[in-house]
């Protein structure tokens, strides 16, 4: 079976009047798809019991479930301290997408600045 769906709520989707994450299933079950990628991509501010209930939503509308983590992770920083929040960052979107039931987490280890690829390819690793 193929999966497709968004990332995120589009436009159109508050356009119509909906206002909360948990609807989404509904609305793209209506739509005829079934993925949804929950994004926090500007970190985790989402409430158990919220993520909770998007997830009863996607079973109930058959929807494939995805989360994606913060796109400020970078396994290869220089700075350890960014180094160690990333890792934090990662768990921190385990946890909401094992209470949310999601089947998978999306994560961009990280870019490279001012170092070789080699060098931050070292650091991901040693992280």
């Amino acid at each position: 079976m193929i999966w497709f769906g968004p990332a995120g709520n589009s436009d159109s989707f508050y356009g119509q009047g909906f206002e909360h994450s948990w609807q989404m299933p509904e609305w793209l079950h209506n739509m005829g798809l079934n993925a949804y990628e929950y994004q926090c991509n500007k970190g985790i501010h989402l409430k158990d019991k919220t993520a909770g209930e998007i997830g009863e939503k996607c079973r109930a509308f058959d929807i494939r479930l995805s989360i994606h983590a913060p796109y400020y992770i970078n396994l290869s920083s220089t700075e350890i301290g960014k180094r160690e929040n990333s890792i934090r960052y990662i768990i921190d979107t385990l946890r909401i997408a094992q209470i949310m039931g999601a089947g998978r987490i999306v994560v961009h280890p990280g870019y490279v600045s001012g170092i070789s690829r080699e060098i931050a390819i070292e650091l991901a690793l040693d992280t």
